[in-house]
């Protein structure tokens, strides 16, 4: 851990206390990893900061920056605001601007979080009376910061480049919900948005009225845009008591007697949440640093959620209301995206589906093109899915969702349309996913609307960040090697060995083992010559970590396969017989022959259709098969009954009239003193009788109008005395 020089650093606890160690950021052990960089700016609005303050800049504004005064209107972001009232915000920006980054290890004063950034001052409160942050609201701008100002000033930050923009500032929502908060201030929710679709980090103080009824803070409670930061205490580390609490609450930071500079040159102590958040906005920018210095290409979701899941618990394990999930940690932050950890974005599209109608569906959005309001008659369709790494890990990763990329809606009702979705079982090689995709009918004065929401199924997705050390093994494969295999010897070669690999090979049961194991060649071959089916050889590549299998399937021995097709055929008539062969793997069929005996007159085939004709007699005959591959040849026959028809079935498919005719001196002559009566009958694919009908033996033909039948199979029953014959038809 290297310590910096600065006169007073060794008052500064919360960046690394020696009496209550728990309670500091772990800020040497994380300097170590990363100390900022210099194209990380982070944007201050607040009411100025003393660019001319020894300990912020050298006197050349290299370090803070060019910036903007949104209050004035002006290019000069000076922190000379009138200090005529302890409700001013005189000084707050330069106290702010010291806490993210003060210079360090200069021999002088005291260290920032960040040693290298630029300080990006946006000046946001004008001239004239000011009230200190969290006590103003939003009724009466005249007292503090307008929204229109905020506006402004994140505005401007988004526009020249800040990466992190520092809100230690806010207003209480005077019991409206958020909505109505929305609509009254609509240019600062914008500005706030804008940021966030443009990558920015917002960190924003929860603010520091706990004991006056703990009201809810905007622009904190915006808590998709930002990251709502709390307060702590150093001895013991709990929750400030003054500090804001609330479900919108992300992290917490140290926020009592904090060291950092003052303007005009000097330092002070100060406390609140409004030296929590830029605590937490130089954490931000090491985490943005570190990850362009590893190309990892993070966006503000992965930022937010870095900082959420590196966190240290305070009250309970996870998220809590009242500290979020708990204080910020620098060194675990730094630690979980350097080495030997990688990080990776990906993508998955879809899944399968269940589906919940809802009678009544209340959304109060306003995102995917769907006003708010209540909806009626709405599909909800449960998206599940297994979603595979494409690298395996030694260690189960830390999966999150990159919320702003997501086309995916949680579960609620009423719903407020941010996209969401439940991450579960993680392990090395995969997780769980789940989330809701609705289909509108109708709103709730029964008007056609007919919308999926957020997308249809096919186009709903995850965008999905995981963060772990990857599995070297995982470069391995793939099997090389043949197809088949039969009782000579077959080579399989693993490619793209990692060194220093082990490499246990097994096969399956129908395979015997000739040489190869622990390289990564492995020989096989067929167990005896009756064996037939699939096979498998399977590498389990270690390098120090978990294994990681590859495995390559083939075919055993001689080929495998049934005939089906017409088993009964009248006589002269053509039939087919299909060949269906086992396993999934090729059977690398060279050559099939076919033959036929009995009432089968003649048959001809290729690979897999063989198309035969009946005799002139009625009986039993056979079409055979014979398949042949590298290993041998494999025969199986189709028994068919040739029948002398007395009766023909026409047209089939059938979309209107079938029509039916018979000769009772064919093959039932010798019947024709045992009945009167042919009964027709005709079933779905249910089994449920649909049509039926009695006729006399005099007549040769009936016609049946099927023109209202569901396009189906169905079943047609032909019933003389005790016999009884059907056929298949398709209804089109």
């Amino acid at each position: 851990m290297y310590e910096p020089d600065d006169d007073e650093y060794g008052n500064q606890w919360y960046l690394n206390s020696f009496t209550n160690p728990n309670s500091d950021i772990r800020a040497e052990n994380a300097w170590d990893i990363n100390r900022g960089r210099n194209d990380v700016i982070i944007a201050v609005c607040d009411g100025g900061v003393d660019y001319n303050h020894i300990d912020l800049d050298p006197g050349d504004r290299s370090r803070v920056i060019a910036g903007y005064d949104s209050g004035d209107d002006d290019n000069d972001p000076m922190d000379d605001l009138p200090n005529s009232s302890d409700l001013s915000f005189a000084g707050h920006g330069t106290n702010v601007a010291g806490v993210i980054g003060a210079i360090t290890d200069n021999d002088n004063q005291v260290a920032g979080v960040m040693w290298n950034c630029s300080i990006m001052p946006v000046k946001m409160v004008g001239s004239g009376e000011i009230k200190f942050p969290f006590r103003g609201t939003l009724w009466d701008f005249s007292t503090t910061a307008s929204p229109s100002d905020v506006a402004d000033a994140i505005d401007y930050a988004v526009n020249n480049g800040a990466n992190v923009v520092n809100l230690s500032y806010g207003f209480n929502d005077m019991g409206t919900p958020i909505n109505e908060v929305i609509l009254r201030v609509p240019l600062l929710y914008d500005a706030i948005e804008n940021a966030y679709n443009n990558n920015v980090v917002t960190v924003v103080a929860m603010g520091n009225e706990y004991n006056k009824g703990n009201p809810t803070e905007y622009p904190a409670a915006f808590s998709h845009e930002v990251v709502a930061v709390g307060a702590t205490d150093e001895n013991p580390l709990q929750r400030r008591s003054t500090s804001n609490t609330g479900p919108h609450i992300n992290v917490s930071a140290p926020g009592t007697s904090i060291l950092t500079t003052d303007r005009s040159g000097g330092t002070g102590v100060h406390s609140g949440t409004s030296l929590a958040a830029p605590i937490v906005s130089g954490i931000a920018g090491l985490i943005i640093s570190h990850g362009l210095n590893r190309d990892f290409n993070l966006t503000n979701d992965d930022v937010r959620h870095i900082l959420e899941n590196t966190a240290d618990d305070i009250d309970a394990v996870g998220f809590d209301e009242n500290t979020g999930y708990g204080k910020v940690n620098a060194l675990s932050a730094l630690t979980l995206i350097n080495d030997p950890n990688m990080l990776y974005h990906y993508s998955s599209f879809s899944g399968s589906t269940a589906i919940t109608n809802l009678v009544k569906w209340e959304y109060i959005g306003n995102r995917w093109g769907l006003s708010p309001g209540l909806y009626l008659d709405v599909d909800r369709y449960e998206v599940t899915k297994h979603v595979s790494f494409e690298v395996p890990f030694c260690d189960v990763p830390q999966v999150w969702l990159r919320d702003r990329e997501c086309v995916s809606m949680s579960f609620a009702s009423p719903n407020d349309g941010y996209p969401w979705a439940d991450i579960t079982n993680v392990s090395t090689t995969g997780f769980d996913i789940r989330y809701a995709v609705f289909y509108v009918r109708k709103n709730s004065l029964g008007q056609t609307i007919n919308k999926w929401v957020p997308s249809s199924l096919e186009s709903s997705k995850i965008e999905y960040t995981v963060v772990g050390p990857p599995n070297p093994a995982g470069t391995s494969g793939p099997i090389i090697g043949g197809s088949i295999v039969c009782t000579s010897n077959s080579t399989f070669i693993l490619q793209n060995v990692p060194n220093g690999s082990t490499i246990t090979w097994s096969n399956s049961s129908n395979l015997l083992y000739v040489n190869g194991q622990n390289t990564s060649t492995y020989i096989v071959k067929a167990k005896n010559s009756s064996v037939k089916g699939i096979g498998w050889v399977r590498a389990a590549v270690n390098t120090g970590c978990e294994d990681f299998i590859v495995e390559k399937t083939f075919w055993v021995g001689k080929p495998d396969f049934y005939l089906y097709g017409d088993t009964r055929i009248g006589v002269r008539e053509m039939g087919i017989a299909a060949i269906e062969y086992l396993g999934t793997p090729n059977q690398e069929i060279s050559n099939v022959q076919w033959s036929c005996d009995g009432a089968i007159a003649t048959v001809t085939g290729g690979r897999v259709i063989g198309k035969f004709r009946a005799g002139s007699r009625p009986g039993f005959g056979s079409v055979y098969a014979n398949a042949t591959n590298i290993c041998g040849s494999f025969e199986n026959r189709l028994l068919v009954e040739v029948v002398d028809n007395w009766y023909k079935v026409y047209p089939n498919p059938v979309s209107n009239i079938l029509t039916i005719e018979f000769d009772y001196l064919k093959n039932i002559s010798q019947q024709l003193d045992d009945f009167e009566n042919i009964e027709i009958q005709i079933y779905n694919k249910t089994n449920t009788l649909v049509y039926q009908n009695s006729i006399n033996k005099s007549i040769n033909k009936i016609e049946i109008d099927l023109t209202n039948y569901i396009p189906d199979i169905y079943i047609l029953k032909l019933k003389i005395a005790n016999s009884e014959y059907e056929e298949k038809i398709i209804v089109k």
